[in-house]
């Protein structure tokens, strides 16, 4: 089995993808070509980590001005299982009766 991870770059800087090969007696890991993400990317090719600066935690206190879905005119990212929504260098995630803060990007 094999998993890329993509490490996001800064504004101007180039992707870092690790490529991990899960074998049965080992783990070999590789640096694949760099490259820049100029646009939207599908969701096989770049996702935001969940880490420290990009949580998948749930905010209740966080209220947006209207739903976020596939048609609220705000761009989808890939944010590790799940899609969130680029508000004002934000990601905003659909949650219940409220949107939860997922945290700062830069776009590249």
């Amino acid at each position: 089995m094999a998993v890329t991870l993509c490490i996001p770059p800064r504004a101007g800087e180039l992707c870092a993808p690790v490529r991990f090969l899960l074998r049965t007696d080992s783990v070999v890991m590789e640096l694949t070509a760099r490259h820049r993400i100029t646009g939207v990317v599908r969701r096989d090719e770049h996702v935001v980590a969940v880490n420290a600066t990009n949580p998948a935690q749930c905010t209740p206190q966080m209220r947006c001005s209207h739903q976020h879905g596939p048609n609220c005119g705000h761009e989808a990212v890939p944010h590790g299982d799940h899609v969130d929504y680029l508000i004002d260098g934000h990601l905003h995630h659909p949650h219940g009766d409220h949107c939860d803060d997922h945290g700062p990007v830069q776009r590249a």
